[in-house]
């Protein structure tokens, strides 16, 4: 897509630099000025290119409005694809895709993974109903993507389960990313729940970094989080 783009828009530019360039030619070339102007069959073989050109550039113009417009649309269609309608953050497809990026090479020092869960969610369905459900995975995603801010990147990795991600996970603001993002959901969470105006908000985390893991990749250090996760159910 990128490279067909960057043809269009040579094609285009080289067009208008040849449509410059005869139009001057034609201005500066009082020979050529005086039997356009006197010779009707130059006039009207010079009035044909001229038509030529106009038109060709017409389709020159729509063929790359047209681009544009489908290049918008794809781009479009690949986010609606890797977000999650419920929660409107990245799905599943959009963890895969920084998962898939990170497949068979070796993680960068300071890199973290965080795994969250929803856990009360199950007991908020009974008691209030699958749509007060629902709109805590809302509530919850809202709080998570906001706390990522300028952070790392977060998805819903199906369910009531999210993953989160931070490269070179420096310290910031005197904490390491993966810290401060679980203190600014903390904070926003205890927020909610003490308007005590919905269903309360129970969530676990499992937090790994680079450091904790022996083998340098992607999947051991998802592991690894999911790990120290389920910790804090036993």
């Amino acid at each position: 897509m990128r490279r067909l783009d960057i043809l269009k828009t040579i094609q285009l530019a080289v067009f208008m630099v040849l449509a410059v360039f005869t139009t001057f030619r034609l201005l500066l070339d009082n020979e050529m000025s005086r039997q356009f102007a006197t010779n009707p069959s130059m006039r009207f073989t010079g009035m044909l290119l001229w038509a030529v050109l106009g038109i060709s550039f017409l389709f020159i113009f729509l063929d790359f409005s047209l681009f544009s417009r489908h290049k918008t649309e794809f781009a479009n269609l690949k986010t609606a694809l890797s977000t999650d309608p419920l929660s409107h953050v990245a799905n599943r497809n959009g963890c895969d895709e920084i998962i898939e990026r990170y497949t068979d090479k070796e993680l960068p020092e300071g890199f973290a993974a965080v795994m969250l869960v929803l856990s009360n969610i199950r007991d908020t369905n009974d008691k209030f109903g699958r749509a007060a459900g629902n709109r805590s995975i809302q509530e919850f995603s809202v709080m998570i993507s906001t706390a990522c801010t300028e952070l790392g990147f977060v998805g819903r990795n199906g369910g009531n389960k999210f993953l989160a991600f931070f490269e070179k996970s420096e310290e910031v603001d005197g904490k390491d990313k993966a810290r401060l993002f679980i203190d600014r959901i903390n904070t926003r969470v205890d927020a909610y729940n003490e308007d005590g105006s919905n269903p309360p908000l129970k969530y676990a985390y499992g937090v790994s970094t680079w450091k904790q893991i022996e083998k340098k990749d992607i999947y051991s250090l998802i592991t690894c989080a999911d790990n120290a996760l389920m910790e804090k159910f036993d």
